[in-house]
C-alpha cells in the first residue's frame, strides 16, 4: 500500500492459517531482518474456534503481532469476538512472540504509531473491514 513514516504498510487477505503462515514467510524472506508487525483481524467466532490451534503457530514468523476482535461476518457482535481474540493473544504471546490486544478498530493507528518505528514492515491481513480502517494515508 506504501510508505508511511518510514514504515513498508501492506495490506493482504490473508485470513486462514495457512496464508497467514505462507505470507508471513514470504515477508520474511523478502524484507530479510526487517522488523515484522502483523495487524490480523480474526475473521467469524467459529472460524476462530476451529483454528484456533492453527492460528496460534502461524504467527511465528512475525516480530509483534497486534490483534483486533474477531470479525462478526454474518454473526452478532458479542462479548464473545473479544474474547476469541484475546484468548488467540495468550496463545501467541505463550510462544515466545510479542503480542498485543487492540480493543477497538478506532485504536489502530494509535496502537500502530506506538509499536512500529522507522524500517518496520506492517502487514495488516483479514478479511473483513479492517482496510476500511487502515492506511498509511491515515
Amino acid at each position: 500500500m506504501g510508505q508511511w513514516q518510514g514504515i513498508t504498510w501492506i495490506n493482504d487477505y490473508a485470513h486462514h492459517p495457512t496464508a497467514v503462515r505462507a505470507t508471513l514467510a514470504a515477508a520474511r524472506q523478502r524484507f530479510g531482518t526487517r522488523r515484522i508487525v502483523c495487524l490480523f483481524q480474526p475473521h467469524q467466532v467459529s472460524r476462530t474456534i476451529a483454528l484456533i490451534d492453527d492460528f496460534e503457530a502461524s504467527f511465528d514468523q512475525a516480530d509483534m503481532v497486534l490483534i483486533v476482535p474477531v470479525y462478526a461476518a454474518r454473526e452478532q457482535l458479542s462479548d464473545e469476538h473479544f474474547r476469541r481474540s484475546q484468548e488467540l493473544v495468550k496463545r501467541i504471546a505463550s510462544r515466545g512472540v510479542q503480542v498485543q490486544f487492540i480493543e477497538s478498530l478506532d485504536r489502530i493507528m494509535i496502537t500502530v504509531d506506538h509499536a512500529t518505528r522507522p524500517g518496520d514492515v506492517l502487514i495488516a491481513m483479514g478479511a473483513g473491514d479492517l482496510d476500511k480502517f487502515v492506511s498509511p494515508d491515515g
